[in-house]
């Protein structure tokens, strides 16, 4: 664990990597626009290019097959004007197009341009006379007030001509429409990534050095012990969430071991581990104890915790002298003081092996080591204790972090009147006054009480 605060990376890098960021999505934004624009431009162009053919191949066809139209008698048209006041008859103009028969003089004319473009194009003898007097029977046409017209031409025995007009002008114009509103949308979506990338790299940013620290917190040995907080804030908690936390913790340090959870008294210990293999025993136990309630620094007893069964498997500069088979049980109970009331809550480590033997009676009696005298350890008290105890190493050092966590609470650690590798140690904290209300799982008079 570290207590180091997250701090904010300078604004400089952050600014810098935002503006370097937002530079390259502009780039790519403009060049998408600019590809999109160009595309549907060309797009324009051969739309009107298609249609004009279309008109010009229906208007063939026809003068081809009029012979075989007639005014209901199967005669043939009277004349050329009569003739296309037919075929208009039967025609309906694309957008922006407009469609001009001249025959005899007379100017016949279907208009689906915008602003009546197609009139006033008939009308302007500069406009006509370019279209009519052309050596290409198509092409396009850049005049003032129409813009860009694409025209066909088809020229009949009679001197008459057809004209198709396509003008491409408004809907370029409506591309142009289209791009910018593309734009504007990219622009925003832009501005909007530009902040929410400000924002995460402004509360997520940690400086290099607080990483390492963080790091080596994080880390899987625990040869240096972090000693816990000076001053105690209680919090209510259950031995459930405590054992949990120090049992996952505890499986990332030691993942050769494994470790299980029961409650005190702990009965058989030898056969633990298979009663606690079926689910059934195992939301028992959980649930057990889940009614075991205490306030406590949630933080500082999960250490000191961690620190015992650092001790209990006997680990030095990393390494864990006990056997290599070894489980380690964690207990919780609760234990009924005689002479010291209130009651406290008992929380237990032992190392167990498949030849540990059964506990003989009165060897599991606990025996006070170190009892504290003091009922709160001071931000003072603790500061001059560790600046005259060396750094911990081995497996005396937990054993010394264990008693302070204790002490801050006022209690004490303890060992078994037993000795060995598989000893059962522990430590008991004093319950509030509102948890002794509580009914959990009891264990009764304490014999080695003080």
């Amino acid at each position: 664990m570290t207590t180091t605060e997250p701090v904010p990376p300078a604004a400089g890098p952050r600014l810098k990597l935002v503006t370097w960021s937002l530079l390259i999505s502009t780039l790519a934004l403009g060049a998408t626009l600019a590809a999109g624009r160009t595309v549907l431009l060309v797009e324009v162009d051969q739309q009107a290019d298609a249609t004009i053919t279309q008109e010009v191949q229906a208007f063939i066809g026809f003068v081809e097959g009029s012979h075989h139209i007639g005014n209901g008698e199967e005669e043939q048209f009277a004349s050329e004007a009569e003739l296309m006041r037919s075929f208009l008859a039967r025609q309906t103009p694309e957008s922006h197009e407009a469609l001009i028969a001249i025959s005899d003089g007379e100017v016949m004319l279907l208009d689906n341009a915008r602003h009546d473009a197609g009139l006033r194009f008939a009308e302007s003898e500069t406009a006509m006379d370019a279209v009519l007097s052309a050596e290409a029977s198509s092409g396009a046409l850049h005049t003032d007030g129409f813009g860009e017209v694409r025209w066909g031409r088809v020229t009949t025995d009679q001197d008459g001509a057809f004209l198709v007009l396509h003008f491409t002008t408004p809907a370029e114009a409506d591309v142009q429409t289209t791009t910018a509103t593309f734009a504007r949308l990219g622009a925003g979506s832009l501005l909007l990534v530009a902040a929410l990338a400000w924002l995460i790299s402004r509360w997520t940013g940690t400086p290099p050095a607080q990483r390492s620290i963080t790091a080596e917190a994080q880390g899987p040995s625990r040869s240096q012990p972090t000693p816990p907080p000076p001053d105690i804030h209680p919090q209510a908690t259950t031995a459930a969430r405590l054992l949990l936390g120090v049992q996952r913790e505890a499986a990332v340090t030691h993942p050769q071991r494994r470790f299980l959870l029961a409650t005190e008294p702990l009965q058989n210990p030898d056969v633990v581990e298979a009663a606690l293999r079926s689910e059934a025993s195992v939301v028992r136990v959980l649930g057990e104890l889940a009614q075991i309630e205490a306030e406590v620094d949630t933080d500082a007893v999960h250490t000191g915790l961690l620190a015992l069964v650092d001790h209990a498997l006997g680990t030095e500069s990393g390494r864990s002298t006990a056997p290599v088979d070894a489980a380690v049980v964690l207990t919780a109970g609760t234990v009924a003081a005689q002479q010291d009331p209130p009651s406290r809550l008992r929380l237990t480590v032992r190392s167990l092996t498949p030849q540990t033997p059964d506990p003989e009676p009165g060897a599991t009696a606990a025996v006070p080591a170190g009892r504290a005298t003091t009922t709160r350890l001071s931000h003072a008290a603790i500061s001059s204790a560790e600046a005259a105890r060396p750094s911990p190493s081995g497996a005396s050092a937990y054993w010394e972090l264990a008693e302070q966590v204790a002490a801050a609470h006022q209690g004490w650690c303890w060992r078994d009147s037993g000795s060995g590798p598989t000893m059962r140690i522990g430590m008991d904290l004093p319950l509030s006054a509102s948890d002794e209300t509580c009914t959990p799982a009891g264990l009764g008079a304490d014999p080695g009480a003080m």
